[in-house]
């Protein structure tokens, strides 16, 4: 038994999943390889065009930090906002700081 739920995120055949609890993880791949041919690739790395960064700390709280950089340089280049002249304002967001979490 695992402690802790595991997420799942399924689009057609891509899916991705994690959670707090190891163990939830590898009996949820066991139980994908005993019902339907599926590779695991690791860690995910890229989702859906979306580039994924998933990362566990000393408590084993997940952060997961999700950004589109092709996507954002093609529209900046598009709407020509690459140029020199161009000045990125800082976010207000604090790094660090927790915006959600799941209970």
């Amino acid at each position: 038994n695992c402690e802790k739920p595991i997420y799942v995120g399924l689009y057609v055949d891509d899916i991705i999943y994690f959670s707090q609890d190891i163990r939830a993880e590898k009996q949820f791949e066991k139980l994908m390889e005993q019902n339907i041919t599926i590779d695991f690739h690791g860690q995910t790395q890229h989702f859906l065009g979306l580039n994924v960064e998933c990362t566990k700390n000393k408590h084993k709280q997940v952060t997961i930090h999700v950004s589109q950089p092709s996507f954002i340089d093609n529209l900046t280049k598009e709407l020509s906002l690459n140029g020199p002249a161009v000045t990125i304002p800082t976010t207000p967001y604090r790094s660090g700081d927790v915006i959600d979490q799941i209970k």
